[in-house]
């Protein structure tokens, strides 16, 4: 919400002379705007409910129809949704159709020139917001590409390393049975080893649950998959 002399000072920086019959819509735009919105365009006109209050502002495009009685109707349409703008006009009105999905409005203005340049702008924000758009979406996937490929070097590393545990615990089994040490000093060997399997397996699934939702390909769920069950079943028997 903003004050009603900001919204006269923003009609006044555009040259927008106000009209009695659209003064509850000017008034109402002061409950309306944000404080980061500036008002761009206006026209007064028509559409399907009545007469009405047409603006773009530099973050949407909005219509305000306020009549007696506390009837009130807004649209809201932001740049990123309207998929297709129709404008003509004829000797005494123009004519605008906004189409945004779902939503379709219909305005006329007898106002010509305003109305032609409050078109212009809508189309100058639509090419901002689709470009905007281009661009968020490249730096997202370029994003998860990176998350990825760090992912994948950190189950490569991890697999090396309970590969080496799975040896050296083969190694000191082998080793124990050889020189026949104190079963105790062998179990406690042992166990710090599958101590620290354990710590490892608890902390590669925590990493692949945590980071699971940005493994893009299906190859990438399976290796994921294989590679959490060779872990607990590189020596189930201890573990």
């Amino acid at each position: 919400m903003v004050s009603i002399e900001y919204v006269n000072q923003q009609l006044d920086t555009i040259g927008y002379r106000r009209h009695f019959w659209v003064n509850p819509e000017i008034n109402e735009l002061a409950n309306i705007l944000m404080p980061s919105e500036e008002i761009v365009e206006c026209v007064s006109g028509n559409y399907e409910g009545g007469g009405a209050f047409l603006v773009v502002t530099n973050e949407r495009l909005l219509l305000i129809d306020k009549k007696v009685l506390q009837f009130l109707t807004i649209e809201d349409m932001r740049f990123d949704k309207i998929n297709q703008i129709d404008y003509s006009y004829r000797l005494i009105a123009a004519y605008l159709n906004v189409n945004s999905g779902l939503k379709n409005l219909k305005f006329s203005s007898l106002n010509k020139v305003r109305l032609r340049k409050l078109v212009n702008y809508i189309q100058v924000f639509i090419t901002e917001s689709k470009k905007n758009e281009t661009i968020q979406i490249d730096q997202q996937s370029k994003h998860l590409e990176g998350i990825n490929h760090r992912l994948s070097t950190y189950l490569k590393a991890q697999d090396q390393t309970l590969n080496e545990l799975s040896s050296q615990l083969r190694s000191n089994q082998n080793t124990n049975e050889q020189i026949n040490e104190p079963e105790t000093y062998s179990h406690q060997s042992n166990q710090q080893l599958i101590d620290m399997a354990k710590r490892e397996i608890v902390h590669a699934k925590n990493f692949i649950h945590s980071k699971s939702s940005v493994i893009l390909d299906k190859e990438k769920r399976i290796r994921a998959s294989y590679f959490i069950g060779k872990i607990i079943f590189a020596d189930q028997s201890r573990i």
